[in-house]
């Protein structure tokens, strides 16, 4: 699962460009969003800004809350915004960002953050872009979880099936003896 976020974020900050992309996960029980992924141009950033890998930031009543409900937020100046996640970013010099939502059926586990330090840096086209990254983004990781699931219970399987080849072969030794 990491490596699809990596080469989401990287490929995000060489192509788009950005300057500051990561990957957060939510944490339903404790409704925070804790950093996965931080792209490789953005560490140095991410560092500053105290969002190293595993940090936590609060969903707040902000963008974070309607990302985490499923909605594509675009900030144009962060700057204007109140909220302490976009503060913290406007502090790092970013002043326009966008979180997509990653979706599974139906339900956010994750979001995608893009931003950028020129205030109204992305385009509808951009958002529309990021919105169906994160789509596919999603897509990927919940294949990867079903694959992962799989090989799970084919393993399971084929211990049951060598155990119960054990038992089997345990009870013609006893019937001989």
């Amino acid at each position: 699962l990491k490596s699809i976020y990596q080469v989401v974020v990287r490929t995000l900050e060489e192509c788009l460009p950005i300057d500051f992309g990561c990957v957060l996960l939510h944490d339903q029980a404790a409704n925070v969003l804790r950093v996965t992924c931080v792209g490789a141009k953005s560490e140095a950033l991410a560092r500053e800004l105290m969002m190293d890998e595993q940090a936590s930031i609060d969903v707040d009543g902000n963008g974070l809350s309607r990302c985490v409900q499923g909605q594509l937020v675009y900030e144009p100046d962060i700057g204007q915004v109140r909220f302490p996640f976009p503060e913290r970013l406007a502090r790092g010099g970013l002043d326009s960002l966008v979180m997509a939502p990653l979706r599974s059926e139906s339900r956010v586990f994750g979001v995608l953050v893009a931003a950028r330090r020129e205030s109204q840096a992305f385009s509808s086209i951009e958002c529309e872009f990021l919105r169906q990254l994160s789509e596919h983004a999603a897509l990927a990781v919940h294949q990867a979880q079903l694959h992962g699931a799989l090989q799970a219970a084919y393993d399971d399987l084929r211990q049951s099936q060598q155990a119960v080849m054990q038992q089997e072969r345990l009870r013609a030794l006893g019937q001989m003896a």
